[in-house]
């Protein structure tokens, strides 16, 4: 139900949103645009953008210029991006650049990006610092990095701190490090793991680690699960799958089931896969009707068993006749 409710109102805001579209309100169009060309509406979201860029919409070209670019349609995406990037837009600059240095423009590729960073751009600045890197120019890495980084972008902070460590400078690469995981940059939260294991800190590094695998990090999962002990692990696990669960995901709902079930806690088990059923998933509403029939609901059995055989798709149902 509420899924159903959430859905009707998204429908009402899209609705709203064209309403005032096509009365000529600029961000209106931007936005309806936006929405319909990321839900696999490009003819329409081009459509759009295109009219939000004619009302004056000052981010309506560029976004439409990425777009198309994503689209795979860059020589269209292109001239667009390069009228934007005159005007002074400082995303479309960043853009040109990109595009000129995928096509082996280096050159010019760079004059866009240190245009785009002289007004601010922290990513535009750390796209400098890499290309100062690879041509061995560490000390003009060190001040594009240091810009991005003390603009808050994440990744320049870790960039940085990895060049001061190489240059012998642990401290301020540490502080940086530190600074890049504050920003959620899941590298330096696995490179702090590893300084605190080297310092001989197994709690600190697992707590790096944690943060780390739980922000979704597969390398810092491995080493968080490799500190952990046979209760700590079934119970960080456990607390993982509950977080998944929370957004949603119908899979923990179903590996916390399971979980009640070998727990002996039917009554929690079967909250978790109704939770899975309602979502729509088969093998939840088979196990609901199993667990029914083990303790006598012979009436639930055969309603979940009708659930199932009604969402369970054709093919399946084939199999099992």
């Amino acid at each position: 139900m509420r899924g159903s409710a959430n859905g009707e109102a998204r429908g009402e805001a899209v609705r709203r949103l064209r309403e005032a579209a096509e009365a000529g309100d600029a961000v209106a169009a931007f936005r309806y645009g936006l929405h319909l060309g990321t839900h696999d509406d490009r003819t329409g979201g081009e459509r759009w953008l295109r009219r939000a860029a004619e009302l004056e919409h000052p981010d309506a070209a560029v976004t439409l210029g990425v777009l198309l670019h994503e689209w795979g349609r860059s020589a269209e995406a292109e001239p667009l991006l390069r009228a934007a990037a005159g005007a002074g837009h400082v995303r479309a600059m960043e853009m040109v650049g990109y595009l000129m240095r995928a096509r082996g423009e280096e050159a010019e590729g760079l004059l866009w990006y240190r245009r785009s960073a002289d007004e601010g751009n922290p990513q535009a600045m750390a796209v400098l610092g890499a290309a100062c890197q690879e041509r061995d120019d560490e000390e003009e890495a060190e001040t594009w990095f240091r810009r991005a980084a003390e603009a808050g972008l994440a990744d320049a902070a870790y960039a940085l701190g990895q060049l001061l460590y190489r240059r012998g400078d642990s401290a301020d690469a540490e502080t940086w490090a530190r600074r890049a995981a504050a920003g959620g940059s899941t590298a330096a939260m696995n490179t702090l793991g590893a300084l605190a294991m080297e310092q001989g800190d197994r709690e600190a590094a697992k707590s790096w680690y944690r943060r780390s695998a739980f922000a979704g990090d597969d390398e810092g999962g491995r080493h968080f699960t490799a500190l952990l002990d046979g209760s700590e692990l079934l119970a960080e696990l456990e607390s993982w799958l509950t977080r998944r669960a929370r957004k949603g995901d119908v899979n923990a709902y179903l590996a916390l089931g399971r979980s009640e079930e070998l727990r002996g806690d039917l009554y929690a088990a079967q909250g978790w896969y109704e939770k899975a059923a309602e979502a729509g998933h088969v093998g939840a509403m088979r196990r609901l009707a199993e667990l029914s029939e083990r303790q006598g609901y012979d009436r639930q059995a055969r309603a979940w068993r009708r659930r199932a055989a009604d969402a369970a798709p054709p093919a399946e149902e084939e199999r099992e006749g």
